[in-house]
């Protein structure tokens, strides 16, 4: 390949790249203020010019936790599952897609979440209250009130 090409290929990588990385971090900036749609809009706008650097596990993971928190959780499930595609045995992606998962219904996907989290975390905090959400889901209550949704937006 010719030297201009060549040049002219890289500032073309180095401009997608830049504008990949401004996507994502405008995403999580915006999914933590509670703009969902667009959050999730620009993240797969990101991964798809990011091709060869691609939008990562974690910042799908902070779309899932925050999307869920806000209200979103069924439109952003899909992010849940990309993070966990690219990061499988990631136990804090899987945390967030139980909360998604709870909140949109599926009682089972969200204990075998919380229950792997649960077996493998060392944090004792998390893992008590994660406990407790098993239990609640287990006897049918919802352990997601306005309250605790509140809280989890510090954890």
């Amino acid at each position: 390949m010719p030297l201009q090409a060549r040049t002219l290929n890289s500032e073309l990588t180095l401009s997608r790249r830049r504008t990949a990385s401004t996507l994502i971090e405008q995403s999580e900036r915006l999914a933590l203020r509670g703009e969902i749609p667009a959050a999730l809009s620009m993240l797969e706008e990101a991964d798809t010019l990011g091709s060869f650097w691609g939008v990562s596990a974690t910042s799908w993971n902070v779309l899932c936790w925050y999307g869920s928190l806000w209200g979103y959780a069924g439109e952003i499930l899909t992010a849940c599952d990309r993070a966990l595609e690219l990061d499988p045995g990631n136990i804090e992606i899987l945390d967030s897609r139980g909360l998604a998962r709870s909140l949109t219904g599926d009682v089972d996907g969200a204990i075998e979440d919380f229950s792997t989290f649960i077996r493998e975390t060392s944090d004792e905090n998390r893992r008590y209250q994660r406990q407790n959400w098993v239990q609640m889901l287990q006897m049918g209550e919802n352990p997601f009130t306005e309250e605790v949704l509140q809280m989890l937006f510090i954890d």
